[in-house]
């Protein structure tokens, strides 16, 4: 607003409700401006809270997981740290025994039927 519409503001207003009626009514929607606020900023802050508990939540559990996933990996490369990696010859080896010989069943029905 411009410095002439509040002025216009204050010369109606002066005229409709005089000058000792003015100060009580100024007090007046001073008193209701600060309630407004007040209310205002409580339920911003009041909202605000509802959306960063959950959020610091998140962070906390995110936490928790990047150390429960770094903390093992760490120790991993701690242990291999200058050791060549070895290879088996047969990939079939690391596999556990019964897996190796279901495999090899397989490997041979496929090699009966292809003759």
């Amino acid at each position: 607003m411009s410095m002439t519409e509040i002025t216009l503001i204050l010369v109606v207003a002066l005229i409709l409700f005089g000058p000792e009626d003015l100060p009580q009514i100024a007090r007046g929607l001073g008193k209701i401006v600060y309630w407004a606020r007040k209310t205002y900023h409580s339920f911003m802050n009041d909202i605000q809270q509802m959306i960063d508990e959950p959020t610091r939540e998140l962070r906390f559990i995110q936490k928790e997981i990047t150390e429960t996933v770094e903390k093992p990996a760490a120790q991993i490369n701690e242990l291999t740290a200058g050791k060549p990696e070895v290879q088996p010859e047969n990939p079939l080896e690391v596999l556990p025994r019964g897996i190796v010989q279901d495999q090899r069943l397989k490997t041979e029905n496929t090699a009966k039927r292809e003759i």
